[in-house]
């Protein structure tokens, strides 16, 4: 990356040294170069645009590290609109990754779509690599493979030509491994699971190991192997929200219900708006009170998730209430159901989400 950033040179140099560590996620190198930056605040705060800049990357090295502080926040939201184009791209797109980590999908597109609106700007095929594979993410999240594949394709082109992208070549990695498992080609997807954390292991990133190994619990969850989906899943991220649910929701189709109530106790100290409706539905199925009281947060859950567009859930929990009526010999009830989670899944074709 290179930011046209107006000031004192060897300012500038140091900015534009921390933005590329924090793009290619070398955490170590990026706190060092912190230390340095925070050393010649009062330089920093002399010089306006060199200013702004610095509020905005460490935005972004805070979104990295996982915790954005509430002064950061306040400093980036009083940036505001300005006139100068970089600073509005840089806001946008890291407001869009910040979204996209929160799962604040709507909010994430909105961003994006700046994006699109400021013209002239992208400096060089770093800055767009950096945005295809911004973009590669999002898409997955909201559960769009294939606008994800052509992302992740485009991005990891770019990676390939630069020595010191490691890290994001087996992010790249991961992604398709994420697409294909969506896409129901699970040999596929351990394939380059497999490779991606084979290429963290080189580096010695124990943080994408970590991340790669929820992903193979996830694999093998989705392929209805709880136990090999826990075995990987307990050996990945510690205190991830996602990580949490899916060793409960691994536990509950093993009938472990002691495992299953601590970890969604967990999970609530940990929830976003997304996931306490997770947990609400899977409490309810491992608790059950009533098939209305099942119904009542199911119901609940899927007004969020069709907000969200978030359509595979919907699918899926149209489904887990028919079948629960089903059993229960409400037949008429299920099919009503049955023929929701039948409309909602035509909705996620018709967006390439789901074959």
């Amino acid at each position: 990356m290179n930011l046209q950033i107006k000031g004192k040179e060897e300012l500038r140099h140091l900015l534009n040294s921390w933005y590329n560590e924090i793009c290619g996620e070398h955490l170590e190198k990026a706190a060092s170069l912190k230390k340095e930056l925070d050393l010649r605040v009062e330089e920093i705060t002399g010089e306006e645009e060199v200013h702004t800049y610095f509020h905005l990357l460490n935005f972004r090295y805070e979104i990295l590290l996982g915790e954005v502080s509430e002064e950061t926040h306040r400093k980036i939201d009083q940036i505001g609109e300005v006139d100068d184009k970089q600073i509005m791209y840089h806001y946008h797109l890291f407001k869009a990754v910040y979204a996209t980590n929160k799962a604040h999908f709507n909010e994430a597109k909105v961003h994006f779509a700046k994006l699109q609106e400021i013209d002239g700007v992208i400096n060089g095929v770093k800055e767009k690599a950096e945005l295809d594979y911004r973009l590669a993410i999002f898409y997955y999240q909201i559960y769009q493979p294939f606008a994800s594949i052509k992302h992740v394709m485009q991005a990891e082109k770019v990676f390939q030509t630069f020595s010191g992208n490691e890290v994001l070549l087996a992010s790249c990695e991961n992604i398709y491994g994420l697409c294909s498992s969506t896409i129901g080609k699970f040999g596929q997807a351990e394939v380059y699971f497999l490779s991606a954390l084979d290429k963290a292991k080189k580096v010695k990133s124990e943080r994408w190991e970590k991340k790669i190994k929820h992903n193979l619990g996830l694999l093998y969850a989705d392929q209805g192997n709880p136990e090999l989906a826990v075995k990987y899943l307990s050996d990945s991220l510690r205190d991830n929200l996602k990580t949490v649910f899916l060793l409960a929701r691994e536990h509950y189709k093993m009938g472990h219900r002691d495992e299953v109530n601590q970890l969604i106790l967990k999970g609530y100290d940990l929830c976003n708006e997304e996931y306490q409706h997770h947990f609400n539905i899977l409490k309810e199925l491992n608790e059950p009170s009533s098939i209305e009281n099942l119904e009542f947060v199911i119901k609940e859950g899927i007004l969020y998730f069709e907000n969200e567009e978030l359509w595979k859930y919907v699918v899926d929990y149209f489904e887990v209430i028919a079948v629960q009526l089903h059993t229960e010999g409400n037949a008429v009830k299920a099919s009503e159901y049955f023929y929701e989670a039948y409309q909602a899944k035509q909705k996620t074709e018709n967006k390439g989400v789901l074959k």
